[in-house]
C-alpha cells in the first residue's frame, strides 16, 4: 500500500511539473479518455464535442485531447474519433481485474462483466509521462461516460508534486474516490505505473473496478491536503440525481454549477435512446453537436491534429424529450 506522502516523494524526485504557481505554463498538460471497445464510441463523441465546446467558447484553455485504445475497439471506430473528436489515439494493453476473490476480499464478481478483460486498462494512464507516450507532465482523466460543462483548468492548477492525485469525492462512501475524474501529475520514468502493476493482485477493490483499487493504492487520499480532494461538481454523478432529485432536488441544486458530468450508472444516454430525461438531454445535446459538426464538414478547430502513437491507422434544466426530428436523427446517428 502507498501513502500519497510516498507519492509526494516520488513525484518531486522525478521531477514533476508544478501547479498553477509553479509554472503551468511550461508543463506539458493533457486531457485523457479510455475506450476499450466499439460500444463506446458515443461517449467518447460527445466528450470530444463537450470539450470542444467549452474550449471554443473560451471556459476552459485549449488542450488536447488523447484516447486510450485498445486492441478491442475496430479500425472503422479509430478513424471516426479522430475526425474532430480527439486528437490523438494512444495504443495500450487492456489490463485485467485479478480474481475475484482478491480483489472484493468476498469472493463475489465485479458488477461490470466487462471489467473482467478491461477493468485496470486506466491504469496505462501513468505511463504517458514516458516519452514513448507522450512525455506529459499532468494529465486529467475523463471517463468516457463524462461530459465537460464548465472550465477543467481548476484541475489542472491543483495538480502538484504535493498533489499528484487528485479526485472528487464518490457518492458514497464519500471518503473514498471515484476514478471517473482524475488529476494526474506524470513522472517521464514511468515509474509509478510499474509500482501500481505490483499491487495488482494483492491490493482488493471495493467495487471490483479500477476505482477501488486506486483507492486501496491512494489509501490516505481523504486524509490529504483539501487540494486533493476536487468538489462533486468535477464529477458529478448522474446516480445522486436518480437518487435525490424527485424529492429532494437541493441534494443535486447545491453541486452547480456542474463541471463534469459522469453518467457512471446504467444504461449509459445511447444504450437507452428512448429515455431522456433532463440530465440526459445534456448528454445529447453535446452528442448531436459533434454529429452535426462532422457531417457538415465543420472544421474540427481548436483541435486538428490527426496523430495515432503506436499503432497503424479519429444547464440541467431542459425539455423532457428530444424533438421528434432530432429524435429521428438521434437514432440514425447510432
Amino acid at each position: 500500500r502507498v501513502s500519497m506522502a510516498e507519492a509526494l516523494d516520488r513525484a518531486e524526485a522525478a521531477g514533476g511539473g508544478g501547479g498553477a504557481g509553479g509554472g503551468a505554463d511550461e508543463r506539458r498538460e493533457v486531457v485523457v479518455t479510455m475506450i476499450t471497445d466499439d460500444g463506446f464510441l458515443p461517449g467518447v463523441q460527445a466528450l470530444g464535442a463537450s470539450l470542444r465546446r467549452c474550449q471554443v467558447q473560451g471556459k476552459t484553455r485549449t488542450r488536447p485531447l488523447v484516447a486510450m485504445v485498445t486492441h478491442g475497439v475496430s479500425k472503422h471506430t479509430r478513424a471516426k474519433l479522430l475526425r474532430g473528436y480527439v486528437d490523438s489515439l494512444v495504443e495500450v494493453d487492456p489490463i485485467r481485474c485479478p480474481s475475484s476473490r482478491v480483489t472484493t476480499g468476498g469472493g463475489q464478481d465485479a458488477h461490470v462483466e466487462s471489467w473482467n478483460e478491461t477493468g485496470y486498462t486506466k491504469l496505462n494512464l501513468w505511463r504517458l509521462g514516458t516519452a514513448e507516450l507522450g512525455g506529459w507532465d499532468a494529465a486529467v482523466y475523463v471517463d468516457a461516460d463524462a461530459v465537460v460543462l464548465e472550465s477543467i483548468d481548476p484541475i489542472f492548477e491543483r495538480i502538484s508534486p504535493a498533489n499528484p492525485l487528485v479526485a472528487a469525492p464518490d457518492i458514497f462512501p464519500p471518503d473514498k474516490f471515484n476514478a471517473g475524474v482524475l488529476g494526474v501529475a506524470l513522472d517521464h520514468t514511468g515509474d509509478e505505473f510499474q509500482r501500481l502493476m505490483l499491487k495488482v493482485g494483492e491490493l482488493p477493490t471495493h467495487d471490483g473496478g479500477d476505482t477501488g483499487f486506486l483507492n486501496a493504492f491512494y489509501s490516505d487520499w481523504w486524509c490529504r491536503d483539501a487540494e486533493a480532494r476536487l468538489p462533486f461538481r468535477y464529477n458529478a454523478q448522474r446516480t445522486m440525481h436518480w437518487m435525490t432529485y424527485d424529492k429532494q432536488p437541493g441534494y443535486w441544486e447545491v453541486t452547480r454549477p456542474i463541471c463534469i458530468l459522469h453518467f457512471s450508472s446504467s444504461p449509459k444516454p445511447w444504450e437507452a435512446p428512448d429515455r431522456k430525461g433532463e440530465v440526459d438531454m445534456i448528454w445529447w445535446d453535446c452528442f448531436l453537436e459533434g454529429q452535426l459538426r462532422a457531417t457538415s464538414g465543420a472544421s474540427p478547430d481548436p483541435r486538428d491534429s490527426s496523430e495515432v502513437r503506436n499503432q497503424d491507422t479519429p444547464s440541467a434544466a431542459a425539455p423532457p424529450a428530444l424533438p421528434s426530428a432530432i429524435a429521428a436523427m438521434a437514432s440514425a446517428f447510432l
